[in-house]
């Protein structure tokens, strides 16, 4: 391509881009000040539920390393769930039990004793448990 024809190029995607600013201008310039004045509502709005849920992530994010800090030092002496080779029913059993065991107030070493597990699959469930009753 020549140099005549990348000017003939930009001076037409130039009218274009005017174009656009007019169409905007025009559409912006139309709305009656009531329409304006929810649509600057819902912005706020919108950003104080996104200020709300970015909190709540940080919140699962802070959780989820407090797991990981737990499961790190057991996950090197003990067999987990899913490699014990047991089924689902027998997962959700083994689940409901120390859920269960739990309620009754026993402590998550008890429950550990009693049920076999380690103490990180059981604290695990746990949390898992009271994340979902939230």
């Amino acid at each position: 391509m020549n140099t005549s024809n990348l000017i003939i190029l930009q001076l037409f995607l130039d009218i274009v881009l005017i174009g656009l600013f007019l169409l905007v201008y025009v559409k912006i310039r139309g709305l009656s000040p009531q329409r304006i004045e929810s649509f600057l509502k819902a912005l706020k709005e919108s950003k104080e539920l996104t200020e709300k849920l970015n909190k709540l992530i940080e919140e699962k994010r802070i959780l989820v390393k407090e797991l990981e800090a737990v499961l790190k030092p057991n996950t090197q002496n003990n067999q987990s769930l899913k490699d014990s080779g047991l089924t689902l029913q027998e997962e959700q059993f083994i689940h409901s039990k120390v859920i269960s065991l739990w309620k009754k107030g026993k402590s998550n070493q008890e429950i550990s004793k009693e049920t076999g597990l380690s103490l990180g699959e059981v604290e695990i469930i746990i949390s898992l448990f009271k994340s979902k009753s939230l």
